[in-house]
């Protein structure tokens, strides 16, 4: 009994003197997650994000997915921000997640996507009538391979494409084989360019390869919604999928359905976060080709542009919060 009085006593006089207060310090409100997926621009805008809402007092932490697996993350709340949602990749997942009220629209990136096959100028020589899909009819014994003999290869990257029911609707003698990551592909792209040999693979934009390399997407038919929900409409009345990619795509970004009302400033800063190509293409280029690591990239682009993200995070719901941060701290 008497050990317990002290406990007590000296419990009350250690609270006294102004102890921090334990459930502040772990208050839901400050705690955000952030998405990592497996490409580059997406790592180093996920790093950019975390030093700006830290510099607001925020604990974050990242939180490590592949497309698929992100949705549910979000919406059971354990991630809480995807800096980089492409319409080619994720539109029909973002449609249903807003629907279904699991995240909520922070605002779009500055820029065009495209998300198709891809190839070196040097091919065109090779394989007249490129980029019109149709010559892929024609020369696809340039892209032979071991893996898909028969077949023409066509390198895909680790990303649900809906490549094989394009493939099939189109009636091209390709297979697809997925790359693990990006790092795989961009390797194996890197081997066939340097001798010179033809290859045909999935690329995108924004990118490194747009500023390094020659070359261009393959031409498909012209994307509309109905190419994937209508079977019967375009080229192939039988198969859906008989069609490009968009082209002029859009790259958005969400958080988690809680963020706005829990942490107005975060959510406040991932609307004003905002990158244009040129800022991607550069980083990307820096870490992917220049072997730069993505702190680094991270830090370049802090320090180069420290007016823009200053402003990103200076905003009023940002400003109110590092009011009652200070009126905290006094009190």
């Amino acid at each position: 009994m008497a050990i317990s009085l002290r406990i007590s006593i000296l419990l009350c006089l250690l609270l006294s003197l102004g102890l921090p207060n334990l459930s502040n310090a772990d208050n839901t409100q400050d705690k955000v997650s952030i998405l990592k997926n497996d490409w580059t621009s997406q790592l180093v805008l996920a790093e950019i994000a975390k030093h700006l809402l830290e510099q607001k007092g925020y604990h974050v932490k990242f939180v490590n997915s592949n497309i698929r697996q992100q949705w549910p993350l979000l919406k059971r709340e354990v991630a809480n921000v995807q800096i980089e949602v492409w319409e080619g990749t994720m539109a029909k997942e973002l449609e249903k997640a807003l629907k279904k009220g699991h995240v909520v629209y922070a605002g779009d990136h500055p820029v065009k996507t495209r998300e198709e096959w891809w190839y070196p100028e040097y091919v065109e020589k090779l394989c007249p009538g490129l980029p019109h899909w149709r010559a892929l009819l024609v020369c696809s014994n340039l892209f032979l391979h071991p893996a898909t003999r028969p077949k023409a290869r066509y390198l895909g990257g680790p990303w649900d494409k809906y490549d094989e029911s394009k493939i099939r609707a189109l009636g091209l003698n390709f297979q697809l084989i997925k790359s693990k990551n990006s790092d795989q592909l961009w390797k194996e792209v890197d081997r066939y360019i340097s001798r010179q040999e033809p290859i045909i693979f999935f690329n995108w934009t924004p990118n490194w390869v747009e500023a390094r390399i020659k070359g261009k997407f393959v031409e498909f038919p012209e994307y509309a919604p109905e190419c994937i929900s209508d079977p019967s409409w375009g080229i192939n009345t039988k198969y859906p999928w008989d069609c490009g990619n968009p082209k002029a795509g859009w790259l958005k970004k969400v958080v988690s359905s809680s963020i706005p009302k829990r942490a107005p400033c975060a959510f406040e800063i991932i609307q004003k976060f905002e990158f244009t190509n040129n800022m991607i293409s550069e980083l990307v280029a820096m870490v992917d080709v220049d072997k730069k690591d993505i702190v680094f990239a991270k830090s370049w682009w802090l320090e180069t542009n420290q007016k823009l993200w200053k402003n990103w995070i200076s905003g009023e719901k940002c400003q109110a919060r590092q009011a009652n941060l200070a009126v905290d701290i006094d009190s």
